[in-house]
């Protein structure tokens, strides 16, 4: 199941939140503001929604890229 990722925004390292979830309760999640103790830099961040994002998992990264070449490009080893 995806975690819920954050940026940190004092390095720009992604990080986990912790939080494992699948898309559809992503998308009907409601959250108030939380806080973290970024593990990056070490300060307290706050972070909503909007700040988060899921993990793409590898297999669906792959089949995404995929879809975007064409089939040439998919085997030709560009």
């Amino acid at each position: 199941m995806p975690e819920l990722l954050y940026r940190c925004p004092v390095t720009g390292q992604e990080l986990s939140l912790g939080i494992s979830v699948d898309a559809d309760t992503f998308e009907k999640a409601e959250f108030d503001y939380r806080t973290i103790v970024c593990s990056k830099c070490g300060q307290q961040h706050e972070w909503t929604k909007e700040d988060v994002y899921l993990q793409v998992p590898p297999e669906v990264d792959r089949r995404t890229r995929e879809k975007k070449q064409g089939p040439d490009e998919r085997f030709s080893g560009r």
